[in-house]
């Protein structure tokens, strides 16, 4: 029983002992306390800069950048700390993020009745780039596109023969809609008051817009 009370508090010292040593060793000093030197664990590329030591281990961080650089926080693992130790390091001012452009609604295909919009977003920190694509029914369909592009939009029905009013020229005409974009119903389809119409019956124009029915 004395032996194992004896062990329990060797134990306990050596312990309580190697806490204090890590606890201690995460506080750094301006100065090497190890006579053979200190061992760098990061390398940063400053204008001017401090040294912290933790043991025998050194952690370099910058006060000062260069032209066309800036302070950025970064962090390392210091052998015997139970937390990471924080620095500073310079790194290139990000102006603008390569191939980083926004594009306006267009036309995914000529036959295709999609549309697509892509907003770009420049992380200025990371000088990176992110990306997502919108994607809308083009005018003349109706429904809601999917996330791809590829499917939800549908063509509105078939006019027969028109022309625009003025034009000489006779085309197979489908009913529009009030612009491009999702959320659109078959009722939403209309003939356009601004064209003329052919049938086996004659010439005719609707006087105001004319939608479709069910």
């Amino acid at each position: 029983m004395k032996n194992v009370l004896f062990f329990s508090l060797l134990f306990l010292v050596l312990w309580t002992c190697d806490a204090f040593a890590v606890l201690t060793n995460c506080i750094g000093t301006t100065t090497c306390p190890d006579q053979n030197g200190c061992q760098y664990l990061n390398v940063v590329g400053c204008a001017t800069g401090k040294d912290m030591f933790y043991g025998s281990y050194a952690v370099r961080s910058c006060l000062t950048c260069g032209n066309g650089y800036e302070l950025v926080s970064k962090s390392v693992f210091v052998p015997g700390c139970t937390r990471a130790v924080f620095y500073n390091d310079c790194q290139a001012t990000c102006v603008k993020c390569p191939d980083c452009e926004s594009e306006d609604w267009t036309s995914v295909s000529l036959l295709s009745f999609y549309e697509k919009k892509v907003n770009a977003v420049c992380n200025k920190t990371t000088c990176t780039c992110s990306k997502t694509t919108s994607y809308r029914c083009k005018k003349g369909y109706y429904g809601t596109a999917n996330a791809t592009g590829t499917s939800g939009c549908s063509r509105c029905p078939s006019l027969g023969a028109g022309r625009p009013i003025g034009s000489e020229t006779w085309l197979s005409l489908y009913a529009s809609t009030p612009g491009a974009g999702n959320g659109y119903d078959i009722t939403d389809c209309y003939a356009p008051s601004t064209n003329e119409y052919k049938d086996t019956y004659g010439i005719y124009n609707y006087t105001s817009d004319c939608y479709y029915t069910e």
